[in-house]
């Protein structure tokens, strides 16, 4: 839910309380990679997985799921070695980290 300030009119987009995200392990990686993460609240939630230059080679959309634990698994075998970023975008907020492929 978004919140109206009254004094400015600006709406401030919902802010994610308590999102926990794990590093992808293994990492670095050469196959089977997997994201831990935790949601305290049912929430939107999507998966990008980029490389350095910031083009998308992995994308899931998970639409709204429920509060608690939940993981991500990708396939890495057939990306080319280099650095890459995975990103898990909660109600509109992106959480990011590193990802290594041999």
């Amino acid at each position: 839910v978004d919140a109206t300030n009254a004094t400015t009119g600006i709406t401030q987009p919902k802010i994610v309380d308590k999102f926990i995200m794990g590093n992808a392990y293994p990492n670095p990686t050469t196959g089977l990679t997997t994201v831990d993460f935790e949601l305290t609240q049912n929430s939107s939630a999507k998966f990008v997985l980029s490389n350095i230059i910031g083009q998308q080679v992995d994308f899931k959309d998970f639409g709204t799921i429920n509060l608690g634990k939940h993981q991500i698994s990708f396939d890495a075998s057939k990306l080319e070695s280099g650095i890459y970023f995975y990103s898990i975008e909660v109600e509109g907020q992106n959480f990011t980290k590193k990802l290594i492929v041999k």
